[in-house]
């Protein structure tokens, strides 16, 4: 008797067993698609959206509107070259390139993936920081995440971020990589949603930006 109660205890325990793995790859698979949903999405919503530092770069690397001149920089450059004005005072047609964190490993990427699908612009204005050469790290990778299949972008930003490799070929880990405020891009405009005037971009530069500060004249 005694023998048979352990031969059936471990048959039951097998039978546990088995159900729990079951229960677990139904998880991880239900999981897995909804990452892989979930990333669709947001990458449908990227793709088709103007606003901040998505629609500058959906209009960097996806369009192919020329431009007399384009401005590259921090978010010194992001803040201060007004295409609007320039094309006011010049009669060129200006782009605002700047980024926010932007060093020589953007400028140097962004740079060669925009003269893939624009022409060569007359004038070429690169804002200089201190830390513009130093720096050899990418200070806002997520921005990226959505065009990793992007061969140029791919190829100048892996040696810097190992990131970009396994992301390459699992892209729904970028999601971990996601702050609030891209995916909040991405599902104003999967839902058109009207922009608030602060994400409104015009040329690449941020509407808002125009006004002056109290004193800056005297300044300069």
């Amino acid at each position: 008797v005694w023998n048979y109660g352990i031969s059936e205890f471990y048959l039951f325990s097998v039978l546990m067993m088995k159900k729990s793995i079951k229960y677990l790859f139904i998880i991880l698979l239900t999981g897995l698609a909804v990452c892989i949903s979930a990333d669709f999405f947001l990458q449908k919503g990227f793709k088709n959206s103007h606003d901040d530092v998505i629609g500058k770069l959906n209009e960097i690397i996806n369009d192919s509107t020329y431009f007399d001149v384009v401005c590259f920089g921090s978010s010194r450059a992001l803040a201060h070259f007004n295409p609007i004005i320039i094309e006011k005072e010049t009669g060129l047609t200006a782009f605002n390139a700047g980024l926010n964190g932007g060093c020589f490993v953007d400028f140097n990427a962004l740079l060669k993936v925009y003269l893939e699908s624009h022409p060569p612009p007359k004038m070429l204005v690169v804002h200089i920081d201190d830390f513009t050469f130093e720096t050899q790290t990418i200070s806002e990778l997520p921005r990226y995440l959505p065009y990793i299949s992007n061969d140029i972008l791919y190829d100048n930003l892996k040696p810097y971020d190992n990131t970009f490799i396994a992301v390459r070929y699992i892209k729904f880990l970028r999601l971990m990589y996601y702050n609030d405020l891209l995916k909040w891009i991405a599902i104003k405009s999967l839902f058109h949603i009207e922009a608030g005037e602060q994400y409104k971009m015009t040329n690449g530069y941020r509407v808002n930006n125009s006004r002056w500060l109290p004193g800056m004249d005297a300044v300069l």
